[in-house]
């Protein structure tokens, strides 16, 4: 009986209709039309069954890729924030090569005030720091430096490093 419910779930995922399955396998296995049903019916819970596993498995494996593009996007987020923590604080350098008729020249320099307060409006921004564009009656200026708002230490710290710079 077990092996007659399989074979009919087979044909039910191959797309036979009841009809046809009652009619072939009514005069194949020499049984009634309603055993047949009672068969049908069984076999549609088996390809039920086995549809919903599939779509389990298949949410499974698309949750995996999608825990893992965002792991990938987090990862590059993070590679481009130390990037721009390396510039600002003045360990990347960077190169240049002119090629001239005398020869080759390679100039190397370190980002400049302006490049490095770029930086770090761009690392506040991406933390969530917005308020950082000062209207005209806001922006003043004491012995010709602008006043920079800071929020907590860290903000602070790499403001004073910046303001360091030669």
């Amino acid at each position: 009986m077990k092996q007659r419910i399989r074979c009919i779930a087979v044909q039910l995922e191959n797309g036979q209709t009841s009809t046809e399955i009652i009619r072939d396998y009514s005069v194949l296995w020499n049984t009634s039309e309603r055993t047949i049903v009672r068969y049908i019916a069984l076999a549609k819970d088996i390809v039920m069954d086995k549809l919903n596993n599939e779509d389990a498995i298949i949410e499974a494996v698309r949750g995996a890729i999608i825990s893992e593009e965002a792991e990938q996007n987090l990862r590059s987020n993070l590679e481009l924030e130390a990037m721009l923590i390396s510039i600002m604080e003045s360990e990347m350098q960077l190169e240049k090569v002119i090629t001239k008729i005398d020869g080759t020249t390679e100039i190397k320099s370190r980002p400049s005030r302006k490049e490095i307060i770029k930086i770090i409006d761009l690392l506040w921004r991406r933390r969530g720091i917005f308020n950082l564009h000062k209207t005209a009656q806001e922006k003043t200026e004491i012995n010709n430096k602008p006043i920079i708002k800071v929020e907590n230490e860290e903000q602070k710290k790499l403001v004073e490093k910046v303001s360091n710079l030669p």
